[in-house]
């Protein structure tokens, strides 16, 4: 006698398939969405590195510039009111507190040296770009808590600013 449909043990065969490739594009979308939010707060970053030349350029006299410190998922856009090419919250003028992505991270600040704190300033009129006051460049390291991928933001003093 010859049968014409699946036998019990076909049909849980092709449903564990399934199960397992769904779970498989599930882990994989997952993970792609942390990837994005690290590239997302790289890009911050730079906008807002950009918008601190710009803000410089446009003012003429005054220095805008960025401070971030290590082990934070914030950084700050400040205008140095005193020119000491550092943000002291007593002296300049904090313009914004500026929140990374969910779960993302300063973990690194490496100006040759690892250190706690970077200070990025534009100086105008050209304007001259003073990284911790006269170091050369930065690279700043965000980090996903929950890929555990990183990705690097490279500012040059000679106002090369990229992701790495």
């Amino acid at each position: 006698m010859e049968s014409k449909g699946f036998t019990i043990i076909e049909l849980i065969i092709v449903v564990f398939i399934i199960i397992v490739l769904s779970v498989i594009v599930v882990a994989n979308y997952e993970w792609g969405g942390y990837e994005l939010e690290l590239g997302q707060s790289a890009q911050q970053l730079v906008g807002d590195l950009q918008w601190a030349r710009e803000k410089s350029i446009s003012s003429g006299d005054k220095s805008y510039g960025v401070c971030l410190e290590t082990q934070t998922s914030t950084y700050i856009l400040f205008e140095d009111k005193d020119n000491d090419l550092k943000y002291d919250a007593s002296q300049d003028i904090l313009l914004e507190r500026v929140r990374l992505r969910e779960n993302i991270l300063v973990t690194k600040l490496d100006i040759g040296v690892s250190t706690p704190t970077a200070n990025i300033v534009f100086v105008p009129p050209e304007p001259l770009v003073r990284i911790n006051t006269d170091k050369t460049y930065v690279y700043i390291t965000l980090w996903s808590q929950k890929s555990n991928a990183t990705t690097a933001v490279f500012v040059h003093w000679s106002g090369l600013v990229e992701i790495k």
